[in-house]
């Protein structure tokens, strides 16, 4: 059997950022910093193509580097979703944090501030791996990208599988693991590094 363990490819980073009235209406202006640089003041109830705005005002954030969609907006609960993206694409983003000394609302429970990163930005090479179960004798093969590698050993070593796989055309590079006979771990590199695998 042959299965994926680990899907390559990018995963973009989602931080949220917001504010919590604690029940009482909100009102007033924050600010958002990222990685060292702060937006103008910002409406307490504003929209997500104003956050938006705001954001790639910064000279650390290109046009296209970020979507904003605004996932709760009520008197007492605003908050915003941010997804990097463009330039900033997978990869692990400094946290947004939000400024909310300027907001008002509440009566002895004050505005409380939301700033977390909901998905961790990064890459990955995929993982796949190759079970043969209860053999003990013969050869197999594997295939990749329309092409076939030569017969191998039921008891190959990790090194055999590998140079089989290289001397395909479609694969340049991978690094395999395992003992004689498997399962065998390979890890797609050079230039399958970081890309989902069809």
């Amino acid at each position: 059997t042959v299965a994926t363990t680990t899907q390559g490819g990018a995963t973009n980073e989602v931080q949220r950022v917001g504010v919590d009235g604690n029940a009482f209406s909100l009102g007033g202006t924050f600010t958002l910093t990222f990685d060292g640089q702060t937006t103008g003041n910002i409406a307490w109830n504003a929209s997500a193509a104003t956050v938006e705005a705001a954001l790639v005002a910064l000279s650390n954030i290109g046009s296209g580097d970020v979507a904003v969609t605004k996932v709760d907006d009520t008197i007492s609960l605003q908050k915003w979703q941010i997804t990097f993206q463009g330039a900033l694409a997978g990869a692990n983003q400094a946290q947004t944090t939000i400024d909310i000394t300027n907001i008002t609302g509440g009566i002895g429970f004050p505005p409380s501030a939301i700033q977390t990163t909901v998905t961790q930005g990064s890459t990955n090479s995929e993982v796949q791996t190759v079970t043969a179960s209860n053999t003990t004798g013969g050869t197999f093969t594997l295939s990749f990208g329309g092409q076939t590698t030569a017969n191998l050993d039921w008891d190959a070593t990790n090194s055999e599988v590998d140079t089989a796989l290289e001397n395909l055309s479609t694969i340049d590079q991978v690094t395999v693991t395992g003992s004689a006979d498997g399962p065998f771990t390979i890890t797609f590199t050079g230039s399958h590094a970081n890309l989902k695998i069809a």
